[in-house]
């Protein structure tokens, strides 16, 4: 027996939710919820919210599962782990499903209801991604950051060595 065995404890499912990632979270809820505040759309390949009574349940209410109370925050999780928002004909598919309800749709290719194995591709975006026209602009606009006499690289070593002599 390992000396710190005795220092495990189990978390209830309540709190350890907390710990579990955005994707997981949403999978667990999406199967889950009765309430029509989020379900599975009729084919399986999106997830449908109904926001008043999301925000009421989810985000406000006594299953709070996510670190926001805002919706608009919940939306931007979601857009930073790759969902789009579904408009069209589609949306109004869900909507009929849920009554006529202003509901709003999100897709994402690896979140599909009956494939948990797919949750390790619903990945967060890391960084902004940038046009390559501005990626070349600002390469160009770094030299000008950078002294006269360094920008070839002349002067570096003779700079080093009077650093150097003065540190000895």
């Amino acid at each position: 027996m390992h000396p710190y065995e005795d220092y495990k404890f189990q978390l209830s499912k309540e709190s350890s939710m907390s710990f579990v990632r955005f994707p997981k979270k949403l999978w667990k809820i999406v199967n889950e919820c009765n309430s029509g505040a989020i379900s599975w759309s009729p084919d399986g390949k999106a997830v449908v919210i109904e926001y008043d009574k999301f925000q009421k349940q989810y985000l406000n209410g006594q299953r709070e599962m996510f670190k926001t109370n805002n919706i608009n925050s919940f939306i931007r999780q979601l857009n930073l782990y790759g969902f789009r928002k579904v408009s069209s004909h589609y949306k109004v598919i869900c909507a009929n499903q849920h009554g006529g309800a202003d509901v709003h749709v999100f897709r994402n290719a690896a979140f599909l209801r009956g494939r948990p194995e797919l949750l390790s591709r619903v990945t967060r975006k890391s960084g902004l991604m940038r046009p390559k026209a501005l990626q070349h602009e600002d390469d160009d606009d770094s030299a000008n950051l950078l002294p006269r006499h360094n920008r070839r690289g002349h002067g570096t070593d003779a700079g080093v060595r009077g650093v150097s002599a003065q540190v000895s």
